[in-house]
């Protein structure tokens, strides 16, 4: 007894020592040579700390690159293999062994097997100029498209150089956003085939039910790069490959195309833009009448005569249909003039808030010192998201802020009619960029994240998947941050006013089945629903918004995720964002966008085009 007791005291520091050890997470020096690391990989696999894998690179030794080759047979996924390569990466600067990696990962990137192939690839696309021809190789003749993707993004350049069919066959079956680089950086690539074949080639691609439609929407969004009337044989080649875009079955692709015959201002076929005049979505229709109006335009300036089909657009503004007065409040803001002036400021007082919000818009464009009193009149009589969109649009055209009331406007008015001179939209921009930087709180109380809620039909679309789970403030995630905000936000929310909260994972959940008028049982109900949201599964994005825009009153939405769509009908980014433009196009509604722990490019998108505002958060 007594012996086991000195044993006890003689070993107590050290067994305190080895305890302290554990405690604090201190662990084994990690391995030197490429055997010992190789040891751990075959222990570990897919759980190998990247450290080590990164280490036998640094080594930049024959042993070291053997022991990465044998590696990449020992990891199973995707990612770790991905680490794997680009350890290979350190070994570029080296002539002899260069060229062993180089062999190795161009085998496996033309192979059959996804995983090797798309790591080899993607790890490649990062090596730099060693490697181009052989990314282009892959991109040319890999089996795996996504593999073919990554390895586009670093011959980019070589696509546009050269501008034959071997580059327009890459690009058609494997331009991928954001694996080959971004949207902007695709419609350059395509728009750099410009012979009589190539746009041959093209509108077969745009008319084939069987391509991708993200492709086919880089192609529409290309063919608008090419001005119209410069060029006789672009011309034709254009027209061509829209025709068979307003042909095609899918309303987004019609409207994608119809937008492209509007931007560039005109198409050879105009029947092929009159027959979707009749469409049945009305936002293709939208999309036809403004694609006509911009043609008819061109056709006019150049000196020409727009014949019988001719469209009058101060017809088009006292029209009975919806649809054809939103169309004409765009056209006569892009066509300036008293009397387009007189018709708009007209149209800033139609029953319909769709019409008044872009007839708003328009007269800003227009930037005419006699549209300030009319705006003021509105916003004496606003309420909601419109009382929001005169108030931006007076402080945008006149430098000033005086509130969201009507009365510092009037006295403002008043006083300065006289002599006030409108001022430049550069300088209400530099002013406006100063103010903010100083800007406190606004009038309201009620926000979002920051933004300010004007809006009395809202909807608030919060992103509760699985990585909502991340840890941001100590203890909180970026859930508990989320029903933070939204409590805060439905507690300040005036009754009377409509809302509804629908937060998003694998599925929308929405917490009513359309907008509900604010009152005491309401906020208490729609707060508790709040506080017991979870963070799991996948992003639904598409979902959301579809549920969102099922309730024709909503005008704004504030949609906040903090990652790329994953699930739903549509989860393609570049697909998504157009499906939502072409809703949107006859709803006005605005989007305000919430990025949470990363920039996202879609949120970016969604919120720029529908005029709303885009923050990140941590």
């Amino acid at each position: 007894m007594l012996r086991t007791l000195l044993l006890l005291l003689f070993f107590a520091p050290l067994l305190m020592a080895l305890g302290l050890g554990a405690q604090r997470g201190e662990r084994e020096p990690d391995p030197t040579t490429p055997l010992e690391i190789f040891a751990v990989i075959r222990e570990q696999k897919d759980r190998t700390p990247r450290r080590l894998i990164e280490a036998l690179g640094k080594m930049k030794t024959e042993a070291a690159l053997g022991i990465l080759k044998r590696s990449v047979a020992e990891m199973r996924g995707r990612w770790p293999k991905q680490y794997v390569f680009s350890a290979m990466r350190h070994f570029m600067d080296d002539e002899v062994l260069r060229e062993d990696a180089i062999k190795f990962a161009r085998g496996l990137a033309l192979r059959k097997v996804p995983e090797d192939a798309r790591a080899a690839a993607a790890a490649m696309s990062k090596w730099g100029e060693p490697v181009r021809d052989v990314l282009f190789e892959v991109a040319e003749d890999g089996w795996d498209d996504i593999a073919r993707s990554h390895a586009i993004s670093a011959v980019r350049d070589v696509l546009i150089e050269r501008h034959d069919n071997i580059a327009l066959m890459i690009a058609t079956e494997a331009y991928d956003v954001p694996a080959s680089g971004s949207t902007a950086q695709g419609i350059a690539v395509f728009s750099s085939f410009r012979d009589e074949a190539q746009f041959s080639k093209l509108a077969k691609f745009v008319g084939s039910s069987k391509s991708p439609l993200p492709r086919v929407l880089l192609v529409l969004d290309s063919m608008a790069r090419h001005g119209h009337g410069v060029d006789v044989a672009v011309d034709e080649g254009v027209s061509a490959v829209l025709e068979q875009a307003l042909k095609h079955r899918d309303y987004v692709v019609q409207y994608r195309g119809l937008d492209a015959v509007a931007r560039r201002g005109g198409i050879a076929d105009a029947r092929a833009v009159s027959r979707l005049l009749k469409s049945k979505d009305a936002a293709v229709r939208r999309a036809a009448l403004l694609a006509a109006l911009r043609s008819q335009q061109a056709v006019e300036r150049a000196g020409g005569d727009a014949g019988p089909r001719r469209l009058d657009l101060f017809k088009l503004a006292e029209s009975d249909d919806g649809i054809e007065r939103q169309a004409a409040a765009i056209g006569l803001g892009e066509i300036g003039g008293e009397g387009a002036l007189a018709a708009l400021h007209t149209m800033v007082k139609d029953d319909d808030w769709v019409i008044r919000a872009e007839a708003i818009r328009a007269v800003l464009r227009l930037r005419d010192r006699s549209s300030i009193p009319v705006l003021i009149e509105g916003l004496a009589g606003a309420q909601g998201r419109l009382r929001g969109d005169f108030h931006r649009a007076l402080v945008q055209l006149t430098g000033l802020e005086l509130g969201k009331g009507a009365g510092s406007w009037k006295t403002f008015w008043r006083k300065e009619q006289g002599t006030f001179q409108v001022p430049s939209a550069l300088e209400v921009s530099k002013g406006l960029k100063a103010r903010e930087e100083r800007r406190k709180k606004g009038d309201s109380e009620v926000e979002f994240y920051g933004l300010e809620i004007l809006s009395d039909a809202f909807v608030l679309v919060v992103d509760t998947s699985g990585s909502m789970n991340a840890k941001v403030e100590g203890a909180k995630t970026r859930l508990d941050v989320a029903k933070d905000q939204m409590t805060k936000t439905l507690k300040r929310v005036l009754d009377g006013v409509f809302f509804n909260v629908i937060p998003f994972s694998t599925e929308a959940r929405p917490f009513s089945d359309g907008l509900l008028a604010m009152d005491p049982e309401a906020r208490e109900e729609s707060t508790a629903y709040v506080n017991r949201l979870k963070s799991v599964g996948g992003t639904n994005i598409y979902d959301s918004l579809s549920v969102a825009f099922e309730d024709e009153r909503v005008d704004t939405i504030y949609l906040l995720s903090d990652g790329s769509p994953s699930l739903g009908d549509v989860s393609d980014p570049l697909s998504l964002r157009a499906e939502v433009e072409r809703w949107n196009s006859v709803r006005g509604i605005q989007i305000h966008a919430i990025a949470v722990g990363q920039d996202h490019p879609l949120l970016k998108g969604l919120a720029k085009d529908s005029g709303g505002r885009y923050v990140r958060v941590d």
